[in-house]
């Protein structure tokens, strides 16, 4: 577990994509020691990438950061209310680099900072864990995918070892499917989860260039 925590935040410090680790924690663990896993992870990437935004990047570095029209936009709203613009930023369907450093480098105090990065992860984290724990189902889906609800072998039409063409008896076929209905199937959570966390972060992101123009 510990091991998690330290590789997801170094991928989280270095920008480096790090979604398909946290896919994984959900389909190791349990789906509340997943959560747990990924609200630590982020909350200490999250952490440190503030400090290393304000401790180890220059003012050159800062100051030319801000100097795209889109940043200073955000500069500007995140000044007047930090809170939610914060927040929206950690929704918004932005590179990662953005929500975290870019985030960091803007006028937000370091309380702020981490009380929005929670409040996303209280989302995001738990999407994340579920998402994984579907893998099983997905590789089982794939893998029986040209597999149709059908009777044994011998109450199939078949070829004996003398290649003779055998026909089952329909009674025992329609027998058989009597006793054997389809399973119902289910619906897919997972994919209308996923597809409305999308919606949601891409919505955000609109909004946030949108209201970026208007500045």
């Amino acid at each position: 577990m510990a091991v998690y925590i330290v590789v997801s935040s170094i991928f989280q410090v270095t920008a480096m994509p790090f979604q398909f680790i946290d896919l994984a924690v959900g389909f190791v663990y349990d789906f509340k020691t997943a959560v747990l896993l990924l609200l630590l992870s982020k909350m200490s990437g999250s952490a440190i990438s503030f400090a290393v935004a304000h401790y180890f990047f220059s003012d050159q570095s800062r100051e030319s950061y801000k100097s795209s029209e889109y940043l200073y936009g955000m500069s500007e709203m995140v000044k007047k209310e930090p809170f939610k613009y914060g927040l929206l930023i950690r929704f918004a369907a932005i590179p990662q680099f953005v929500r975290n450093y870019g985030l960091a480098l803007l006028p937000i105090q370091f309380n702020t900072y981490m009380l929005v990065v929670f409040l996303q992860s209280c989302s995001s984290a738990p999407l994340q864990a579920y998402m994984g724990s579907q893998i099983d189902d997905f590789v089982d889906y794939i893998q029986n995918a040209g597999q149709k609800h059908q009777p044994p072998i011998e109450l199939r039409p078949h070829y004996n070892e003398d290649g003779d063409l055998l026909l089952p008896d329909p009674a025992l076929v329609a027998e058989w499917h009597d006793l054997n209905p389809p399973p119902p199937s289910q619906p897919n959570y997972a994919a209308l989860v996923l597809f409305l966390g999308i919606a949601i972060t891409v919505y955000v992101g609109t909004r946030l260039r949108n209201k970026v123009k208007e500045i």
